[in-house]
């Protein structure tokens, strides 16, 4: 008789399997008293001597299915806690993968933010040269060469919006975000 499993992976005819081999053990029990009864029954000599050696021969047998029993109960308990060992350790890979989404998540967006705030730094800074220039252009007078520099500012803070070298990164990026959020739902 072999083991069943239920849609869990688990055993599901435990007791059948234990119940068949206990009546397998009984079966051997009953046997061997009745050889036993047959012996104590009998008075001589010869038969006496045949039986014993059956008696002999049933209580190894005996001895067989108790022994093979307890190896089916030691199998048992080990698959079991095997069974339970492992979806331990399933759980907690499936929380270090979540960590590390989490973690891949958090890099992405402060990546993000970075570039972002690179921009705008940068817009920051062009804003100050020109009050720079503005303050000093107060001083000089000279409005063409202002003019001309402000356009050039303004020409890089727009640039700044569409910068190449970091709206690659960014794309590349969101686009991981965008499979590491698939990945998780």
């Amino acid at each position: 008789m072999g083991a069943t499993f239920d849609a869990e992976d688990r055993i599901s005819n435990y007791f059948d399997l234990l119940g068949h081999q206990q009546g397998v053990v009984n079966g051997l029990i009953d046997a061997y008293n009745g050889l036993v009864e047959q012996y104590n029954a009998i008075t001589e000599k010869t038969a006496k001597d045949a039986l014993k050696d059956q008696i002999t021969e049933a209580e190894r047998q005996l001895k067989k299915a108790q022994d093979y029993q307890k190896d089916i109960e030691t199998a048992i308990k080990n698959f079991d806690s095997l069974r339970d060992n492992m979806e331990d350790l399933t759980d907690e890979i499936t929380e270090i993968s979540q960590k590390q989404i989490e973690i891949n998540i958090k890099r992405f967006r402060m990546a993000l933010e970075i570039r972002l705030d690179m921009g705008e730094a940068r817009r920051d800074w062009n804003q100050f040269k020109r009050e720079v220039e503005q303050a000093d252009n107060v001083l000089r007078d000279s409005s063409t060469e202002t003019l001309i520099k402000d356009v050039n500012r303004s020409i890089a803070d727009y640039n700044s919006y569409f910068d190449v070298s970091s709206s690659n990164s960014i794309q590349a990026l969101t686009q991981s975000l965008n499979e590491t959020m698939n990945i998780i739902d």
